[in-house]
């Protein structure tokens, strides 16, 4: 699985949950969706997960 989101959001936003919309762009959203498909990463082994920023 490969990673790759860019946002820069000028002005800056806050999303719903109170995170800065940049953050939760580039960093969260990558990290929810690694952990909603852990089960099925570990089933596909050997199997990667790549960040790219």
């Amino acid at each position: 699985m490969i990673n790759n989101a860019g946002l820069a959001n000028l002005p800056r936003t806050i999303t719903v949950d109170g995170y800065e919309t940049t953050f939760a762009t580039n960093y969260l959203a990558a990290f929810l969706l690694a952990n909603l498909l852990l089960d099925r990463l570990k089933w596909s082994a050997p199997a990667r997960i790549v960040n790219v920023s």
